[in-house]
């Protein structure tokens, strides 16, 4: 006998529920408290005096920055520069190899006019919630495990919008009966509300996620098909002299990359940071930025060049076709909340704190149904019982 659709559709939202219903509220309970990551990292006051401690302007200059950074971590191998900002990052900050090949480590941060060292304010809780909902502190396993339940979270929602419908009844579409049946229209009128901001967090997630679905955004926008370099960081490497023994490139050449770097990219975009390659292979990179957050960085331009040629490799510009532009500002902003400012990440940190409550109540509708299931299929006993016979 052939099911009907919305029945193999409701089993499959709650196997999928009752499978990662555990793991999903806990990437959905952490993503609700990093939505405001950014408010409740102004309130450091470690932050905010480093902030204003800088006039935005006084500068002491690359070439004087890159020597300072290699100066201060003699033992170390400079691999990452980035630059001040003022108001986001009013700091120069380096980030080094050590000798025991331990890569963007013994970070040091200074004052751009002064060059005195600065404290490294953390957030131990942001922290540790933000590698939680990004790997549950699991390492690889976890980052595989929240990136497939996140794939699957998007048939829960969609399927739950389904399940959702109840017809033409105007009445019960947002209604919330007595008795019985007052968790289950919480569950299904709660799920409904929150539907939309979680299946935008969840595809923006994808795209995250996995490389394909990016390469997907491009198709989906006829904007043809995408340099694999761009979506495969790892194509992107510099082609070694056959002498290896060959004298580096000369200093000089840092500050040629930075100018070439400003040159292709926007004019109000602003340096955010240099790599020094630490492998032959590697390329170098000059990363520019438009806008800022502490994390998805606003709108960024990736440059490439060869270490040892200066060649240009690639340049990722997110404002050069629908693709890009969406890739660069719109999904991150989607995925954060960040897109229509207070009002949404408001309504995201909503819909991501509900998830636990759907989570728990599937549990409690499921446990139910199973019950009277239970009481239904179970044999009816009767006793009888046969009276003495008559006295004579």
């Amino acid at each position: 006998m052939r099911l009907p659709a919305r029945l193999w559709l409701r089993r499959l939202h709650l196997v999928l529920g009752l499978t990662l219903g555990t793991v999903l509220a806990a990437v959905a309970g952490s993503g609700a408290a990093l939505v405001f990551r950014d408010e409740i990292r102004s309130l450091d006051p470690a932050i905010r005096a480093q902030a204003e401690g800088w006039d935005g302007q006084t500068d002491m200059g690359f070439v004087a920055a890159r020597d300072l950074a290699r100066a201060a971590r003699p033992d170390h191998t400079l691999q990452i520069l980035w630059f001040p900002n003022p108001g986001a990052r009013p700091y120069y900050e380096a980030a080094y190899q050590a000798p025991d090949g331990t890569r963007f480590t013994a970070t040091f941060r200074f004052h751009p006019a002064t060059g005195v060292e600065l404290a490294r304010p953390t957030s131990p809780a942001l922290d540790w919630l933000t590698t939680f909902h990004v790997n549950l502190h699991l390492g690889d396993f976890g980052a595989w495990l929240v990136s497939w339940s996140t794939l699957l979270f998007s048939l829960v929602l969609l399927s739950g919008l389904y399940l959702w419908w109840p017809g033409h009844k105007p009445r019960l579409w947002l209604a919330i009966r007595k008795g019985k049946l007052r968790l289950w229209d919480a569950h299904r009128v709660l799920g409904f509300a929150a539907a939309i901001p979680l299946v935008l967090m969840t595809l923006s997630g994808l795209v995250f996620a996995f490389p394909a679905a990016r390469s997907a955004v491009y198709h989906l926008t006829f904007s043809g098909p995408p340099d694999q370099a761009v979506l495969d960081r790892s194509a992107l490497r510099s082609t070694p002299p056959t002498d290896l023994a060959a004298p580096p490139p000369p200093e000089a050449a840092d500050e040629s990359l930075l100018a070439r770097a400003r040159e292709l990219s926007p004019a109000d975009a602003f340096v955010f940071y240099l790599t020094f390659p630490a492998v032959p292979e590697e390329a170098r990179q000059v990363r520019l930025q438009r806008g800022y957050s502490p994390f998805p960085y606003g709108e960024m331009h990736r440059v490439y060049f060869d270490q040892f040629s200066g060649a240009l490799i690639s340049h990722d510009r997110p404002d050069a076709g629908l693709a890009a532009r969406y890739l660069g500002t719109i999904n991150s902003a989607l995925h954060f909340g960040t897109i229509g400012g207070l009002p949404t990440k408001i309504l995201w940190f909503a819909a991501c704190a509900l998830v636990p409550f759907f989570a728990v109540t599937g549990v409690l509708l499921w446990r139910r149904r199973a019950s009277s299931l239970a009481k239904r299929a179970a044999p009816i006993t009767t006793s009888c019982t046969i009276p003495p016979p008559a006295s004579s």
